[in-house]
């Protein structure tokens, strides 16, 4: 019996234009997104391998006086079809510092239109059109009353709709993802087995988003009078889900979660800065007076001698401008570290809020999948973090041969640009960065489950109240 309800449920759907139609505007939406996003994914990459060349040409001008390094996240493959969260964009590296941001990182959770929205957002609500007079129309046709006449349980009649309506929106999603696929593939842009692995994870979680939308319109359209009034409905629970939930949930966990600004957090770091910055102005007045001093009475002695302690003050690690930029870095670090913490703790919050929408659990699923969400940006400054502390370590320790150096040699024998010659950076660190998949199919279960969760809950609402539902 839930076979001939689930056929004739899929039928009405394809008599009706509704999969013909569904399929057609999917596949547009998804080929025109997969096309302009995998544009951006070559422009972007193509700007990565530059940046990188040009970074290794200029270690090749690494001094004691200027050490450059970079910090840049690789573009995901999987940012063709998922465009996810662009912190990337808003960020800067501070060398020996940390992480200083330029925007609100809580506006960032949701991005702009990809494959994330064609199927979350455009296939929820499409599975919304499909199921909203699932029951509504049967009871306004009199056929309800006819079927449940029969020997019929109602269980059969719910699972049976479900299987034949939420079936021919699954064969839109299949039919819409390989034609992302396709295009991607046209597009020369390979996928590998870690690819295809978040991208049959992405499909689950595509088919558990749409099939909970879809028990939510079949649940409205038990318990409504009629098909107008549970599409009305339908739409309503749609807009707050996709809209609503996901753009207010930042401003409820600013509320909840307090952080500075980003501009008192500059303020800080530049009072911190300006504290330390008028300490070496003082003792290197303090150099220059005694220099001015030599240099009146002729003693060029002197002046070679009192040069030579300039740069062991700025070499020697228990010399006052390297201690100085030490205790500097290290009050920035704190600052920084315990704004970003709190930064993130709000994120986290705004996390929580909004994923009582099944289309924010859904985004936070595939962006974790894809690599280009939240989690793949925490992972990401956990590993910059890592690689500022080797770097650090590197550098400290060329200053300590460029001092032993120093004091092996007499004052008239340093060279005047001493600290100007490029250093050997055959041993320097270089930071590289790839997001493992395990890691991201771990970190999406939870968003899975979530969706899971939401599928039984309607479910059971749906099947109770059909239980209880007049059949007239």
């Amino acid at each position: 019996m839930i076979g001939i309800i689930a056929k004739r449920e899929f039928m009405r759907n394809l008599l009706n234009l509704r999969f013909p139609s569904s399929a057609l505007l999917c596949v547009i939406l998804t080929t025109t997104v997969v096309y302009l996003r995998s544009e951006g994914y070559e422009e972007e990459l193509r700007n990565y391998r530059t940046t990188i060349e040009l970074q290794e040409e200029r270690l090749k001008y690494t001094t004691l006086n200027w050490a450059p390094f970079a910090i840049y996240k690789p573009p995901s493959k999987l940012s063709v079809f998922f465009r996810g969260c662009p912190w990337k964009e808003e960020y800067d590296w501070i060398a020996l510092g940390g992480l200083t941001p330029r925007g609100d990182p809580f506006r960032f959770l949701f991005a702009g239109v990809d494959l994330g929205w064609v199927i979350g957002a455009v296939m929820g609500l499409l599975a919304i059109i499909f199921a909203h007079d699932a029951f509504t129309s049967e009871r306004e046709g009199g056929t309800l009353k006819l079927m449940l006449s029969n020997p019929i349980p109602r269980h059969s009649v719910i699972v049976g709709k479900w299987i034949g309506g939420y079936g021919s929106l699954a064969a839109v999603l299949v039919i819409s993802l390989l034609s992302g696929v396709i295009v991607a593939e046209l597009r020369s842009i390979r996928m590998e087995g870690a690819d295809w692995i978040a991208l049959g994870m992405v499909a689950l979680a595509s088919l558990l988003v749409i099939s909970a939308f879809f028990w939510l319109a079949v649940l409205v359209s038990v318990r409504a009078r009629t098909s107008f009034s549970s599409l009305l409905i339908s739409l309503g629970i749609w807009v707050a889900s996709v809209l609503l939930i996901p753009n207010l949930s930042p401003d409820l966990a600013g509320i909840l979660v307090k952080a500075p600004s980003i501009e008192v957090l500059k303020r800080r770091e530049g009072a911190i800065v300006k504290k330390y910055r008028g300490q070496w102005l003082k003792k290197l007045q303090e150099y220059k007076a005694e220099i001015r001093k030599y240099r009146e009475e002729r003693d060029i002695e002197g002046i070679n001698r009192v040069c030579k302690e300039l740069l062991l003050a700025s070499l020697k690690k228990d010399g006052p401008f390297r201690r100085g930029q030490l205790r500097m870095d290290e009050e920035l670090g704190k600052l920084r570290t315990d704004f970003n913490n709190r930064i993130r703790k709000g994120v986290r919050t705004s996390m929580a809020f909004s994923s009582l929408s099944p289309f924010a659990s859904f985004i936070y699923a595939v962006n974790t999948l894809s690599g280009t969400g939240i989690r793949s940006q925490l992972v990401f400054s956990e590993s910059a973090e890592e690689f500022v502390v080797k770097f650090r370590e590197w550098f400290l320790r060329q200053s300590d041969k460029a001092a032993e150096m120093v004091e092996r040699m007499a004052p008239s024998e340093i060279p005047d640009d001493f600290i100007e010659r490029p250093l050997d950076v055959a041993d320097m660190p270089r930071f590289s960065f790839r997001e493992d998949i395990g890691g991201r199919v771990a970190s999406s279960l939870v968003y899975i489950l979530v969706l899971a969760l939401y599928n039984v809950m309607f479910f059971m609402a749906a099947h109770l109240s059909f239980l209880r539902c007049p059949i007239a």
